[in-house]
């Protein structure tokens, strides 16, 4: 499959590689899902804020999403993750989204760019995208480096951070159990990085 993106048009046949000028489409939120690289913590201050502000003046920016195991009914949520939780807070059924059709590869690169502009990520989250990034694309540490516009030793750094961190704890951050800060002490300083 050629990499890159298509929008998804009312009709749903595709809008072809011009950016993201498709038409909008309310979906329904119990169909869908987050992205496999998205681990389970959600910051509960940041997120009450944002409910605060969609009961206050709706929701302003919708979701990017695109079709997940080649169905037509089920989503993955590639930008977007507060306002999906915010939204179901509120128990509003339908999502505001703009569908795109995407390889894998662009699909994690949109998610990565979006992290690093809305929320930022931390030393550890980093961490675990670059792995899986690494491990399921087979990309080389600049490769993967060049996805959050660093280089080869800034992976290397950062891949070193899971290597240090205690295996049940970093199990607990990617299940969302525990923030990826609660790891940090335990580095010998190294966080925030």
């Amino acid at each position: 499959m050629k990499k890159g993106c298509k929008v998804m048009v009312g009709d749903g046949s595709p809008a072809g590689n011009d950016g993201f000028q498709g038409v909008l489409c309310p979906l329904p939120a119990r169909s869908l899902y987050d992205h496999p690289l998205r681990g389970g913590f959600y910051d509960q201050a940041h997120l009450e804020g944002l409910v605060e502000s969609i009961r206050a003046n709706g929701l302003w920016e919708p979701l990017l999403v695109r079709p997940r195991g080649g169905t037509e009914r089920e989503f993955e949520v590639i930008s977007g993750h507060y306002r999906l939780r915010a939204v179901r807070r509120l128990r509003q059924p339908m999502v505001m989204s703009r569908i795109v059709i995407c390889d894998d590869h662009t699909a994690k690169m949109i998610f990565c760019m979006s992290r690093l502009l809305t929320k930022g990520l931390t030393a550890i989250e980093e961490a675990l995208i670059l792995r899986e990034v690494v491990e399921s694309e087979s990309l080389s540490m600049s490769a993967a480096g060049s996805l959050f516009g660093q280089g080869k030793s800034w992976v290397s750094r950062r891949l070193k951070l899971l290597a240090a961190l205690e295996p049940g704890l970093q199990g607990e951050v990617n299940r969302g159990s525990q923030s990826s800060w609660s790891g940090c002490p335990l580095l010998t300083g190294q966080c925030p990085l």
